[in-house]
């Protein structure tokens, strides 16, 4: 017994020892370390794969890499990370049928892990493979989370926007990656093409949401497709995604009393601020209601329009611009005031309202404006200019309320 417990004892250090040499050879970076331990080790494919990437990486021979490689996979063939590496190497050597089957391998091996597919489907595309190339982007984006404007990219710069959609995109269930592929062909020129697919969506009955589509809609205000991001607009408004305007106003301003969840984009109110201006759309020191907006400036001296608003109009028209202000300290002689233009015609007129300076209580401020005949839509901006005496700097808070934008008679 005691010689049997001795044996027993001795071959377990030896095991010991044999496990800890593999696993210091594993981490080693000289060649012959590791070739020995594969001698006394044969079987072991995590050798094999590493020498395999010493080959690759530091001799940069890839004849002995894809040997190394090969060998791992025949010793253990449900590793992916092996079958990834012998496709690379095949693929450097030339080797189109090796890097076909290793990397039909990795699919079958690891078929839900969004890399692989990424690397299957650029091999495919790089060798002319469009029909699996175009099938493993399609299970990228079904597996991935991550921001597929990359994947859009590489695609569109190999098949036309309609291959993507119709073998890629369309029978995803993902509606929000639908949308996202819509504002990408928006933003990359596709803009019939992407209102075709963004119809389609709407008589499907896609799901939508401000946040999902809210790329679409700047990409369509960037480009002057006021109508469409309107079209956009009051789909949102009939799903109730976003609350509508109040029957029968004639006010054109949404969320003009500041009342309704700041959205952001659109034809809502943009924070535009940064550095010494703060915006502020939930105050409660209202004019009317629940909330009034509030500019907080501190010190900057540059003109800058740090809130503004885009508002779909008619051309040839006079509409009456105004609001409830009130200020607190504000210091320049140049305070803040509203600024209506057309955000398409950098030279056409525009017209403000007075500046509002020191501190006052709750009056109102107005302009009128007079569209010209190709104005399709205006900009509504708090806009603060340059003062004129020194220092030229702003300090103090401004608060905003009850903005309206109503048409008065056509122009003549």
């Amino acid at each position: 017994m005691l010689l049997l417990a001795a044996v027993l004892i001795a071959f377990t250090l030896f095991e010991m020892a044999h496990i800890a040499l593999s696993e210091r050879s594993l981490n080693s970076k000289r060649f012959e370390e590791v070739k020995t331990a594969i001698r006394r080790d044969p079987a072991n494919s995590a050798l094999e794969y590493h020498l395999g990437g010493m080959y690759e990486v530091q001799e940069m021979n890839d004849d002995e890499a894809v040997a190394h490689f090969r060998r791992a996979t025949l010793l253990v063939p449900n590793r992916a990370e092996y079958w990834s590496a012998l496709a690379r190497e095949c693929f450097a050597t030339g080797d189109r049928v090796c890097a076909d089957e290793a990397f039909r391998n990795v699919d079958l091996v690891a078929p839900a892990v969004p890399s692989y597919q990424w690397q299957i489907a650029n091999y495919f595309l790089i060798n002319d493979n469009s029909e699996e190339s175009l099938q493993h982007f399609k299970r990228f984006l079904a597996l991935s989370r991550d921001d597929p404007t990359p994947c859009f990219d590489l695609c569109l710069r190999a098949f036309t926007p309609e291959e993507i959609w119709s073998h890629v995109v369309r029978d995803l269930d993902r509606p929000e990656l639908k949308l996202n592929f819509i504002s990408f062909l928006s933003r990359n020129g596709h803009t019939d093409f992407a209102y075709k697919l963004w119809k389609e969506a709407v008589a499907n009955g896609t799901p939508i949401g401000f946040l999902s589509v809210q790329g679409y809609l700047e990409q369509l205000l960037a480009i002057s497709e006021v109508g469409k991001a309107e079209e956009v607009w009051l789909t949102l408004e009939r799903q109730d995604k976003i609350k509508g305007d109040e029957p029968g106003s004639a006010n054109l301003i949404y969320n003009g009393g500041f009342d309704l969840p700041h959205l952001g984009g659109g034809f809502d109110w943009r924070d535009n601020t940064k550095g010494d201006v703060s915006a502020f759309f939930a105050d409660t020191g209202a004019y009317q209601g629940p909330f009034a907006a509030r500019l907080d400036f501190n010190g900057g001296n540059n003109n800058s329009e740090p809130i503004n608003h885009v508002i779909p109009v008619e051309p040839n028209r006079q509409y009456l611009l105004k609001a409830e202000v009130k200020s607190e300290d504000l210091t320049s002689d140049s305070g803040p005031r509203l600024v209506v233009h057309d955000p398409y015609c950098p030279g056409c007129s525009r017209a403000e309202t007075e500046r509002t300076v020191g501190t006052t209580p709750w009056h109102e401020v107005s302009t009128r404006y007079t569209t010209g005949p190709k104005t399709i839509a205006v900009i509504v901006s708090v806009v603060r200019v340059r003062g004129r005496s020194f220092p030229a700097d702003i300090h103090g808070h401004l608060w905003l309320d009850s903005v309206s934008l109503t048409a008065m008679a056509p122009a003549h």
